[in-house]
C-alpha cells in the first residue's frame, strides 16, 4: 500500500510540472506575439509602411538626436507606441527589430483599425478650434 501512495505522488509531481510547463509555453507564446515576435497568426498585425526615401529612425521623438537607422521606402514597421507635442511621432520596430522613433509623416497605416484608432486617438489629444 505505501509503495502505491508513493508511486500516485510521483505520477502527480509529473503530471502537475506537465502542466506549468504548459501553461508557461502558452504565456510566453502570448507575450511574444504582444512584443511582435515572428509567430504565425490568423491575420497580420497592424503594420506602417515608410512612404519617403530618407527617412530615419531615430533614438528620440527629436529630428536633432541620434539616427538609430536609415529606413528604406516601402519597409514594414510595427507600431509600438504614438507620441505627439509639435509632431507626431511612432515608436516602431523594424523587421530587423531595431526599436527607435519616426516621424508620422514618413510613414502611413497598413490597417485600417489602427488608422482609425490613430485618428480618433489625435482628434481626441488636440484642442478644439473656438
Amino acid at each position: 500500500m505505501l509503495i502505491a501512495v508513493e508511486r500516485s505522488k510521483r505520477v502527480y509531481m509529473k503530471i502537475k510540472w506537465l502542466v506549468i510547463s504548459i501553461a508557461a509555453a502558452a504565456f510566453l507564446l502570448f507575450v511574444s506575439s504582444v512584443w511582435g515576435q515572428t509567430i504565425p497568426s490568423a491575420g497580420s498585425p497592424p503594420m506602417f509602411t515608410v512612404t519617403v526615401m530618407g527617412a530615419h529612425l531615430y533614438a528620440r521623438q527629436d529630428k536633432e538626436s541620434e539616427i538609430v537607422a536609415n529606413l528604406e521606402k516601402e519597409e514594414q514597421l510595427i507600431p509600438v507606441a504614438y507620441a505627439t507635442g509639435t509632431a507626431s511621432w511612432y515608436m516602431v520596430k523594424t523587421q530587423k527589430g531595431t526599436i527607435g522613433w519616426v516621424q508620422s509623416v514618413d510613414v502611413r497605416a497598413n490597417d485600417r483599425f489602427l488608422e482609425e484608432t490613430l485618428t480618433e486617438r489625435d482628434s481626441e489629444i488636440r484642442p478644439q478650434s473656438r
